[in-house]
């Protein structure tokens, strides 16, 4: 394991070298909906640029898993990374409405 890893930043506001001050890897699961075995592996990581420490989450599942068996991870970070999505206050009021309506119509589908 490397002590160290590469992740944003919520102080310096950028990606920063990190170190790992604890890691917890529990076992997969399996999910009951949709058969696939889930991962999760989490991490309190300090920046090397300012010590400011945040809690790092990495998830995947068994479809993430690449032919060359590389994965495919999505990470969250705690407090959480301001760029990852967009803001809802840059969007105009028609394209908020219409993403309410997608996510409404996509829940009434599940």
């Amino acid at each position: 394991m490397s002590d160290r890893l590469r992740t944003y930043c919520n102080s310096c506001q950028r990606e920063t070298n990190h170190f790992i001050e604890a890691e917890h890897k529990p076992e997969g699961v399996k999910d009951e909906l949709s058969g696939l075995d889930v991962f999760r592996e989490c991490y309190i990581v300090r920046c090397l640029g300012c010590d400011f420490t945040s809690f790092l989450e990495y998830y995947w599942d068994s479809a993430d898993v690449n032919g060359d068996g590389s994965i495919e991870k999505v990470n969250q970070n705690y407090p959480e990374d301001p760029n990852r999505f967009p803001a809802y206050e840059y969007l105009t009021y028609d394209d908020q409405n219409e993403l309410l309506n997608i996510e409404r119509e996509s829940l009434l589908d599940f």
